[in-house]
């Protein structure tokens, strides 16, 4: 095997002036540098107040999905953007059902927006799948982990932990509320990431990758039955060795109401041929506050200016986060992470 097809999960860390990069722990994984295609399915809505919308893209039969991302978009010009987010961005099966704790090598990836408004007609919801292909015997395997709430105003966050022997790909998030609710609205994302097992997010002093966190919040009581799960997406696979490492970039917003925050970060872009695999979001605000109007729009494979990429789309570098607040807050910074696979 050529030098350029073997690869090595190890975990460091340096940090540039604009984004940081930690690297995964040394890991045996697949035998051939994949080529990643990006899938692309939108819908059109979720159009009206407390309505949802729900897009689900697949990968082809000899691809192998390894990450994906979502984006609820309102309306070029809308005066009311607030009232739109996030719900959800996790592998499925092809009706937009969430894997469970055994799936292995799932082929979907679902995106779920909900509306609390009317952001006006246009609004569409966007479901993206990182697929992989001559990746020789990859496979992945889903580990699901789920928190009961925020069943009162608050956030909390589930994390599922790669089993011992595996290694993180990428991962989901999905913040549900309970069957029948007549007031969903208040419930969304405010982050979905690769973290530790405790769900602290990756950062420049991070000793380990090897979780997913989702992070929900909720601006009302929504009542018993509202659940937050996470999605670890891990291989397993002998073979070759394989490299990953996790960049991330922060900025500052959305700081006023109906503001938006974007991030982008690009590491896949310092060494020559590495690839993008998967990526993840968070925005977060300073403690004290009612920080509820904060949330996430969009959490998507992008180019290195924050354009989110088409259907179909290879040589993906970027990954780029989009958050939006409906109210004034301080201390707010919106990251973008992104997991790229590096040739030795």
């Amino acid at each position: 095997m050529k030098a350029h097809q073997r690869l090595s999960i190890a975990l460091s860390v340096f940090l540039a002036a604009s984004a940081a990069v930690v690297l995964a722990s040394a890991a045996p994984a697949y035998a051939d540098y994949p080529t990643i295609t990006v899938r692309v399915a939108s819908v059109a809505g979720p159009t009206g107040s407390n309505a949802f919308a729900t897009a689900t893209v697949s990968c082809n039969q000899d691809e192998t999905l390894v990450g994906g991302g979502g984006f609820a978009q309102p309306p070029a010009g809308s005066t009311n953007p607030s009232p739109l987010h996030l719900n959800g961005s996790f592998p499925s099966d092809a009706a937009g059902n969430p894997v469970s704790g055994t799936a292995t090598s799932p082929g979907s990836w679902t995106a779920i927006a909900e509306e609390g408004g009317s952001a006006g007609t246009g609004t569409t919801t966007g479901a993206y799948a990182l697929c992989a292909t001559d990746g020789d015997g990859l496979t992945t395997q889903v580990v699901a982990a789920t928190v009961q709430g925020p069943s009162t105003a608050g956030t909390v966050t589930a994390t599922a932990d790669c089993p011992d022997g595996t290694y993180l790909l990428g991962g989901g998030a999905y913040a549900q509320p309970p069957a029948g609710s007549t007031n969903p609205s208040p419930l969304h994302l405010n982050g979905s990431f690769p973290s530790d097992a405790a769900g602290s997010p990756v950062s420049g002093t991070a000793s380990t990758a090897g979780s997913w966190s989702a992070a929900a919040t909720s601006g009302s009581a929504l009542g018993s039955g509202t659940t937050t799960s996470a999605y670890a997406v891990c291989t397993d696979v002998a073979g070759s060795v394989v490299s990953t490492y996790v960049g991330f970039h922060g900025v500052s917003g959305p700081s006023t109401s109906g503001a938006f925050a974007t991030a982008t970060t690009t590491p896949c872009l310092h060494h020559w041929g590495d690839e993008l695999i998967s990526g993840g979001a968070l925005t977060t605000a300073a403690g004290g506050q009612n920080a509820a109007p904060l949330h996430l729009n969009g959490s998507v494979p992008s180019d290195s200016s924050g354009d989110p990429v088409s259907d179909g789309s290879t040589g993906t570098f970027s990954w780029t986060g989009i958050a939006e607040s409906g109210t004034s807050l301080t201390g707010v910074t919106t990251t973008a992470y992104a997991v790229c696979a590096q040739i030795q």
